[in-house]
């Protein structure tokens, strides 16, 4: 999990940085009409990006977390 939440963490930095970036540029709106500058969009896709990164790095870590490991070892 510790890895996942580094990786996601430097993916929504880069994406930050690159946002910052890409609104030096340009037009001030993009077609859907929404704001290039919009805060609140970009901080509630970078938590649903990171919430979705943190479920699916969860799920395959369920199922080892919930096994006895005196289990295991009495099985080798």
């Amino acid at each position: 999990m510790s890895h996942a939440i580094v990786l996601t963490g430097a993916g929504v930095a880069v994406g930050a940085l690159l946002r910052g970036w890409s609104l030096r540029d340009g037009h001030p709106t993009l077609r859907s009409g929404l704001c290039r500058a919009d805060p609140l969009t970009y901080v509630l896709v970078a938590g649903l990006l990171a919430a979705v990164s943190m479920v699916a790095s969860a799920l395959p870590a369920v199922r080892p977390a919930r096994i006895d490991p005196m289990l295991v070892f009495r099985d080798q």
